[in-house]
């Protein structure tokens, strides 16, 4: 009978062991899966804020390009409406047959870089799908839409001109020159006549209607940067608390 007692009081403390150990190792188990999972997310933000940063950084130095390019767009579209209105009143300064010359034959540089180094590698890796579907969108619409087509605008400007100065420009280059002066250097008198042709009418025309385009877009790209700034700026804070 004692034996019986024995028995009967000693199996449930063995219970009451096991049971405890079961519970302090699940405990420690899911401690352990909590605190990894802990240590992941606050490496994704720290990646993630890491990405906000750098594609801030290039939003920075993408807007000083843009503010750049304005400015440039801005004089050109001012030197080829005086063009435009000194050609029609038959009176045109030595000013602005220079620049006129200088723009027809490639002297002014067409530059302009919208790739972001930090957006195609997050896109390529496919982090960029780990942002937050507005600021990815806005992303996309940025990247893939806008800064595209002002690109196709700047390339179209170019080839516009590359066309006219091969096959209008260069047949009349064999007299806009005087015989002592240097091959840069046209007569501007003889300059003057040769853009009175209607062509270059019709040329000046198309060169400020698509130089007001490329305007346009440029504030339509700076303002959706300025935008993009603050989405991302908002989803630093908001990651970082």
């Amino acid at each position: 009978m004692l034996l019986n007692r024995f028995k009967t009081g000693r199996i449930p403390k063995l219970l009451l062991t096991y049971l405890v150990e079961v519970i302090i190792i699940f405990l420690g188990i899911t401690i352990s899966f909590l605190f990894e999972q802990w240590r992941e997310e606050q490496a994704q933000k720290k990646e993630m804020i890491e990405l906000s940063e750098s594609l801030l950084t290039d939003i920075d130095a993408l807007k000083a390009r843009l503010t750049e390019d304005r400015s440039g767009s801005s004089a050109w579209i001012s030197q080829l409406d005086s063009l435009r209105i000194q050609r029609t009143s038959g009176k045109m300064s030595e000013r602005q047959l220079t620049w006129f010359y200088k723009m027809i034959t490639g002297q002014f540089v067409f530059l302009f870089d919208p790739y972001s180094p930090t957006y195609m590698s997050a896109a390529g890796s496919g982090l960029v799908h780990e942002l937050p579907d507005s600021i990815r969108n806005q992303l996309y619409d940025l990247y893939r839409v806008q800064l595209p087509f002002f690109q196709l605008l700047y390339n179209q400007q170019q080839e516009n001109i590359t066309n006219f100065r091969n096959h209008t420009l260069m047949p009349a280059n064999a007299y806009l020159y005087r015989t002592e002066a240097s091959p840069i250097s046209p007569d501007l008198t003889m300059l003057a006549k040769e853009i009175q042709r209607p062509v270059y009418g019709n040329f000046i025309n198309q060169i400020i209607i698509t130089e007001k385009k490329v305007y346009a877009m440029n504030e339509d790209a700076f303002d959706t940067l300025s935008d993009l700034q603050g989405s991302l700026r908002n989803y630093i804070d908001e990651v970082g608390r």
